[in-house]
C-alpha cells in the first residue's frame, strides 16, 4: 500500500523546537513556583532578643527578622510562631514543626537536618569597671560570678573549685546584680549580653576587653520527620546570600545595638 506523502503532514521539528523550550521552561517554573507555594511551619524562640512582643505587641527579635528575611529570599512562605524553649525543642524532635533556629548540638544530630549556619556565637566572661579581666585566672579574683543556672560553659570554667560562682535563672537576673554591684562578673552568651548591656545602658560599667569562655554556633535546622525537607537547598542558598551582603548583621545590630561585634570577637 502506498502513502500519499502529501496527505501525511510532516513533523517540522524547526518550527516545533521553540514551543518544546518554552514548554519546558515553564514546566521547571511551575515546579519551583509549586515547591515554593508549600509552607514551613516555623517555631522561633520565646526569649528577648531571639523573640518577644516589643512595646507596641509587634512580634520582633533577632530570630524573627532572620526568619522573615530568609522567607522573602527563598521565596518560601513560613507560618512562624513564638513559643519557649521546651516547645521548639520538642516540635523539632517530634516533627510538629518543620525548622527553627537554635544552637547546634551532638545530641540533637539524630533529630535534625542542618541547614546553614547562621553564625558562630562567643560564650564570654566580662567584669565590671575596675577590675581587669585579661585571662582565665583573672576569673579567681572574683568576688562573685553570675552565671546562668542550667547552662555548660565548659569544663574549665565549670568544674573550677576557685572560682565563685552565682546561678541565675535568667540574663536579666544576672545583669540587675551586676548593675547594682552584687556580681563582680557576668557570663554567657556575647549577643545576649550586648542586648542587655545596651537597654539598661551599662556599656560604661564594664572593664574591656573580657575574655572567651567558648563558641557556639547558631544554626537554622529542620525537623527530619520533616516532609519539606526538599527545600533546604533554596534555604541554604537565601542564607548564604544574606549573609553575604551583611543582612543578617545588619539586623542583629537593629536589635542588640552596637558593640555585639567587638564582644563576639575575643580571642
Amino acid at each position: 500500500m502506498l502513502i500519499n506523502k502529501h496527505i501525511i503532514p510532516q513533523f517540522n521539528y524547526k518550527n516545533a523546537m521553540p514551543k518544546i523550550i518554552l514548554f519546558t521552561i515553564l514546566s521547571l517554573f511551575l515546579s519551583f513556583s509549586s515547591s515554593h507555594a508549600e509552607r514551613l511551619k516555623v517555631f522561633v524562640l520565646l526569649s528577648e532578643p531571639l523573640g518577644y512582643l516589643n512595646k507596641q505587641g509587634e512580634k520582633s527579635g533577632t530570630h524573627w527578622d532572620y526568619m522573615t528575611a530568609i522567607a522573602k529570599r527563598s521565596g518560601i512562605k513560613m507560618d512562624m510562631t513564638l513559643a519557649p524553649k521546651a516547645r521548639v525543642f520538642g516540635g523539632v524532635k517530634n516533627g510538629t514543626i518543620d525548622a527553627a533556629i537554635f544552637f547546634r548540638t551532638k545530641k540533637r544530630d539524630n533529630q535534625v537536618e542542618y541547614v546553614e549556619k547562621i553564625r558562630s556565637i562567643r560564650v564570654v566572661a566580662i567584669n565590671r569597671k575596675g577590675l581587669p579581666l585579661n585571662r582565665y585566672e583573672d576569673l579567681r579574683k572574683s568576688t562573685l560570678i553570675g552565671k546562668m543556672r542550667s547552662t555548660f560553659l565548659g569544663d574549665k570554667f565549670d568544674q573550677d573549685p576557685l572560682l565563685k560562682i552565682y546561678n541565675v535563672n535568667n540574663y536579666d537576673s544576672m545583669i540587675n546584680m551586676f548593675k547594682k554591684g552584687r556580681l563582680d562578673t557576668v557570663t554567657g552568651n556575647a549577643i545576649a549580653l550586648t542586648h542587655l548591656l545596651n537597654k539598661y545602658k551599662l556599656q560604661q560599667i564594664i572593664e574591656r576587653p573580657g575574655i572567651p569562655l567558648g563558641n557556639k554556633e547558631q544554626w537554622l535546622q529542620m525537623s527530619k520527620k520533616s516532609n519539606k525537607l526538599h527545600l533546604i537547598p533554596h534555604l541554604r542558598k537565601a542564607i548564604q546570600e544574606l549573609k553575604s551582603e551583611g543582612v543578617l548583621d545588619q539586623i542583629l545590630t537593629n536589635n542588640v545595638g552596637k558593640g555585639w561585634k567587638v564582644i563576639n570577637s575575643l580571642q
